[in-house]
Parts: structure tokens; sequence; C-alpha cells
């Protein structure tokens, strides 16, 4: 685990709390760069924001749908096993 305090600081937080935060963590960067190498979401060409909000709404909704569709596997951001 990593700690952003001191070796003489005490640590108040309760572990619990901090073990979820960490899994809360992990979930969150493992979609975004889920978003970011499958559905390229770091280059979308929009000309307006209407069209880079339904581009963004989009790409959202097919990462939805894949999760939801995964969800009875062990781990069901692992979209490779939706094609086997």
């Amino acid at each position: 685990m990593v700690k952003c305090l001191r070796s003489h600081m005490p640590d108040s937080h309760d572990q619990a709390l901090v073990r979820l935060m960490q899994r809360f963590r992990c979930f969150i960067e493992t979609v975004i760069s889920q978003l970011v190498d499958r559905f390229h979401i770091e280059k979308i060409r929009a000309r307006d924001m209407w069209h880079l909000t339904s581009r963004l709404n989009c790409k959202f909704l097919v990462h939805t749908v894949y999760f939801w569709l995964n969800r009875h596997n062990f781990d069901p951001l692992k979209f490779d096993e939706l094609v086997t």
C-alpha cells in the first residue's frame, strides 16, 4: 500500500476505507484506460459541442453495454471474453 504520510506522521485513516478507495480508484483507472485504448476517446474530432457530446455519449453507452453483457463473469471489465 502506498502511503503519502511520512514515517513520523500518525495515520488516522480507517484501513477499511483506504482499501475501499484503492479498489474504487483501480476500477476507475481500468475504465479510463479501456476508453482510451479501445474507443480512442482522446482523439475525438468534432466540429462543435453537440457533436462532441453525442460521440462521447455513444462511446460511454457502448462501454456500459459491454459491461452489462459481461456482468456474470468474474471480472466484468474483461471485454475480450465476450468474443470467445
